[in-house]
Formats: structure tokens, sequence, C-alpha cells
């Protein structure tokens, strides 16, 4: 039995800190074991080569394991700037189906929250978002509607951050520096079964199909992770 097979997720209903602590163990060398098992076992790195795809809010999404019964999810989420130091997409406003909790690996992360407001200077357009796959979802106008940002919070280079699914919030990187966090997703689909994205243009693609990830990409991008943790 190799280490990825060792794994095993928290159960579920924790505390929020015992989901951190599981999360924070990953630092390093554990971190840098994993993936590099990953990157040597060909079968795991086909699954997770097709599991990966370029995020419609500009990031990298890698699952690196996950488990179906316990609805849990460990992710990897990556933002490369491009030549000129600018990330290309940012996040549009939305919620998710579950908890989440993400340890930063590299660089900054912005982390704003909102809430529907009667103040109508900033207007979005609501879509409900259904799963198709795993990697594609249809989505749904449903109305025009006001909203403002309540809380902005900066985290860094190793710390945790976490929200539950009934929160709306953007996520955004700071740093003119490729930026990674490990995400540990927590579902939550007897609740919610579609999230909710706030659009600042009407008219869009319901069904857009993402770019998926070569296998070349992303043993590039683990490796690079791989160096980093490393390095610091």
């Amino acid at each position: 039995m190799n280490f990825i097979d060792k794994i095993r997720f928290p159960n579920r209903n924790k505390k929020n800190e015992e989901y951190m602590h599981w999360l924070s163990s990953f630092k390093k060398k554990k971190l840098s074991i994993l993936l590099k098992n990953i990157i040597n076992d060909k079968d795991k790195l086909s699954i997770l080569v097709s599991n990966s795809f370029i995020h419609e809010n500009g990031f990298y999404k890698i699952t690196l394991f996950e488990d179906i019964e316990k609805d849990m999810f460990l992710r990897m989420h990556l933002w490369f700037p491009n030549d000129r130091g600018i990330y290309v997409g940012e996040s549009d406003i939305h919620d998710h189906t579950g908890k989440f909790i993400s340890y930063i690996l590299t660089g900054r992360i912005k982390h704003q929250i909102y809430q529907m407001s009667n103040n109508k200077k900033t207007k979005y357009f609501k879509y409900d978002c259904y799963p198709l796959n795993d990697k594609k979802n249809i989505l749904s106008y449903e109305e025009d509607i006001f909203m403002k940002c309540i809380n902005t919070e900066i985290f860094y280079k190793n710390e945790i951050y976490s929200f539950n699914s009934d929160i709306f919030h953007t996520v955004n990187p700071l740093d003119r520096i490729p930026t990674a966090t490990l995400c540990l997703r927590i579902g939550d689909k007897e609740i919610k079964n579609h999230t909710s994205v706030f659009k600042n243009k009407k008219n869009i693609n319901s069904s857009k199909t993402p770019t998926l990830l070569s296998k070349i990409k992303v043993v590039k991008d683990l490796s690079y992770i791989i160096t980093v943790i490393n390095n610091f």
C-alpha cells in the first residue's frame, strides 16, 4: 500500500478546528510525498489529470483524491499570472454546495464576502448553477440583483480560512507569482443541489465546457509546488 492509499479523510460533522488541523497536517514533507506519489503512479496520475481543468474563475482546479461516500475532496487550486504578471480572469461572486477549508501554500489570497443589498449602485445578474457532471455546469438565469461587499480579509502563506455553503464570496490572488491553495471540500448535497453565481453581464453561455489540463501541464505544476514547499 502506497502513501496515497493510507490517507483517510476525517469523519463528517467535526468541528471546524478539527478539519483545519487535518488540512494543516499536509505541510512540507507530507504534501511533498503525496504529490510525488501521484506523479510516479501512472494510474492515479491519469485519474487526477482527467479531473483537472481551468475553472472559469481563473484558477487551475486539481482534485488530488476524494471519498465519494463521505462526499469529501482534497483539491489544489493554482493561479498563474501571465507574462505581464497579471492574472487572467477574476472570481465571480458565488456560493458552494458544501463547506470549504483552504490552506495557503504560496502567495496571498484576498477573500471577500457579499450580501444582497438595497443599494442600487452595483447590479449583478444572478444565475443558478446546476452540475451536469464533475466539470460542466448548466447556468439558469434567475433575476437581476444588487450586492455589496461586507467583509474583506487578506490571507498569507501558511494561513487557513474557511467558509460555509451559505456564504457568497470571491477569492482572488494578490501577488505577481504563482499562488496555490490546498482545499478540503465537505459536501452538503442533502441540503443544496446547486449553487448561485452573480455575474456582471447577461446572456452568457449557459453551458460552457472547461479547458482540460494536459498530463504534461499537471506534472509541471505539481513539480513546481513540490519545489516551493521544499525550499521554504
